[in-house]
């Protein structure tokens, strides 16, 4: 996916209907190549689930790429806990890249109905969107 700004990539869950907007919580970690550095980046009772955290990919040939769990998404007995894990090149820099994972929670306990992902600032220009499903047989 390509992004416009380099910003934090957010998602916010429909439950019951409903996107919602408060009560997640969340730990995100990012290591970055170009320093070395790990950063790591929390809510509580935040508006959205921050999927990455600064300076994602914003440049031609750049990419955002994450694999996200969310389990139990249609019990009505259970909170929506989530789980992602991927990769980024770095805003300005095509040889740098940045490890992201992280964990969230949402408090409601409604069936999930559907998901949405944006930006802080600017847009997702470019990328692609696959849902995949697994069932007990």
């Amino acid at each position: 996916m390509t992004i416009q700004s380099a910003t934090t990539m957010i998602a916010e869950l429909k439950i019951g209907g409903a996107y919602i907007t408060s009560s997640y919580g969340y730990f995100g970690m990012q290591l970055n190549s170009s320093t070395a550095t790990y950063t790591a980046y929390v809510g509580e009772a935040g508006a959205g689930i921050y999927l990455t955290g600064t300076d994602p990919a914003t440049t031609s040939g750049d990419s955002l790429d994450l694999i996200i769990n969310i389990y139990n998404p249609s019990s009505t007995a259970f909170k929506k806990l989530i789980n992602w894990q991927g990769t980024s090149t770095m805003a300005g820099n095509a040889q740098r890249v940045m490890l992201l994972n992280g964990t969230a929670v949402n408090s409601n306990t409604g069936a999930l109905t559907g998901i949405r992902f944006y930006m802080g600032s600017g847009n997702i220009v470019a990328g692609k969107f696959r849902l995949y499903g697994l069932s007990n047989s």
